[in-house]
């Protein structure tokens, strides 16, 4: 018998980068925002629809998830790489379904 070749290691099921590394800010649209959604739904900051829009209730929950764990290093309301590496480390992505 031949040996399986071994699974390609840079292989992944991740977001591509574009998705998932951006910064997002109020008036930001996209799948970007509907996941900081979803992670803020998890956590009980925000209840409104998952739409891929950046509103000003998604701004305020950001900027009390920031508050709530103490992030610098980022403006307040705006996921950018230090908000995002802490929410992520807490949650799924995938809201509370």
């Amino acid at each position: 018998t031949t040996p399986s070749k071994p699974a390609d290691p840079t292989a992944t099921d991740a977001p591509p980068p574009s998705l998932t590394k951006a910064t997002l800010r109020y008036g930001d649209q996209g799948p970007g925002v509907t996941e900081l959604q979803h992670r803020l739904t998890e956590i009980r900051l925000y209840a409104d629809p998952a739409d891929g829009n950046y509103t000003d209730r998604v701004q305020y929950a950001v900027n009390a998830y920031q508050s709530y764990r103490l992030i610098k290093g980022d403006p307040p309301g705006v996921y950018g790489p230090h908000t995002r590496r802490a929410l992520e480390a807490e949650t799924t992505g995938r809201g509370n379904s």
